[in-house]
């Protein structure tokens, strides 16, 4: 008989029940091109914090690389079931309503 872990019950749980959505990850790669073209990442840092998405030395970490917002588009597959939604909040504070709009298309 397998013995089963607790680290591994809590990995399969953690799997299953905080990824974001198949349909969800689908929107935020069709969108990345012009997220990435039209968007920066200093402009989205206090949003992100803002909305609970990520914390400051989280975005730290991503800002030290060459490529900081593909990082964190990156990372926001991985904050779970709700990611996408606070990204969308996230993107109200700036001034840029078109990648909203684009993304909820997208995403029906």
């Amino acid at each position: 008989m397998q013995k089963i872990y607790i680290s591994q019950i809590i990995a399969i749980i953690f799997h299953t029940c905080y990824r974001m959505d198949p349909n969800n990850k689908s929107t935020l790669r069709q969108c990345r091109m012009p997220l990435l073209n039209d968007l920066t990442f200093c402009e989205m840092r206090d949003g992100l914090i803002q909305v609970g998405l990520f914390t400051p030395k989280e975005l730290d970490k991503f800002e030290r690389s060459k490529t900081p917002l593909s990082r964190m588009l990156d990372a926001i597959e991985k904050k779970g079931p709700d990611a996408l939604q606070s990204f969308k909040k996230a993107l109200e504070f700036v001034d840029k309503p078109h990648l909203l709009e684009m993304i909820n298309k997208v995403g029906k």
